[in-house]
């Protein structure tokens, strides 16, 4: 339902308040869900009700429309107050897609502030690893004038980012709930820690570690051992 209707419902709604037959009205308002399949149900329930079928059982023909709907509209032709019932229909759904909308915004939000921290987090660890490579290029260099393999390499660079990362998300999933533990502590608010929260920012860190990490191990293991080992 949502939008679709809601749209239908307040159009409708305003050419019944001004006078329009309910005929009409259904065939002014056929286009205004914006949706092919209320736009055709629509159709169908202006041409039932043209032949005399009362737009309770119309709309139940669609099978559409949840019952509360049908009931509110049932109401509204016996008591000759079609046009009121329509726009509590119409205020319902508007209040339901405005809460759905403002439970998402709440989703949302925790989820960026993670997703940036992540990025922000991420960027770091590669600089972090840039300047280790960058500081140990002769050591590289001489592993594998020794016989080190590309991927010797960037499986040591790519281990020692995702141990700081996973470090790192420790450290924060500590500080985190010891916050809460003490906020629980001072204030009436509950504070509860889920296993399972921890172990997904974890394994979150440790991908982020992995993920941003690749292009410093990229760039040790592509290190030439002549070149590399003549760096000062």
């Amino acid at each position: 339902l949502g939008d679709s209707w809601e749209l239908t419902e307040n159009k409708l709604v305003g050419q019944i308040a001004a006078g329009v037959p309910l005929v009409e009205s259904l065939d002014a308002v056929a286009g205004a869900a914006g949706n092919a399949v209320y736009t055709s149900a629509t159709r169908r329930i202006q041409t039932d009700v043209s032949t005399g079928t009362s737009l309770t059982n119309s709309m139940m023909s669609t099978q559409l429309f949840p019952n509360m709907v049908l009931q509110m509209v049932q109401i509204g032709e016996e008591s000759g107050s079609l046009d009121a019932m329509l726009t509590k229909i119409a205020d319902f759904y508007e209040e339901e897609v405005d809460t759905a909308v403002a439970g998402m915004l709440t989703l949302l939000e925790p989820v960026m502030i993670a997703f940036l921290g992540g990025v922000v987090g991420g960027i770091v660890i590669m600089n972090i690893m840039l300047m280790v490579v960058s500081e140990r290029t002769r050591e590289i260099g001489l592993r594998k004038a020794l016989g080190a393999k590309s991927r010797d390499i960037m499986s040591q660079v790519l281990t020692e980012s995702v141990t700081l990362s996973i470090t790192g998300g420790v450290i924060g999933v500590a500080l985190g709930a010891a916050f809460a533990k003490g906020l629980a502590a001072v204030t009436p608010l509950p504070a509860a820690i889920e296993t399972w929260s921890i172990v997904v920012g974890v394994l979150v860190t440790a991908l982020v570690g992995l993920f941003f990490g690749w292009y410093p191990a990229r760039r040790a293991a592509g290190l030439a051992p002549i070149e590399a080992l003549r760096r000062e």
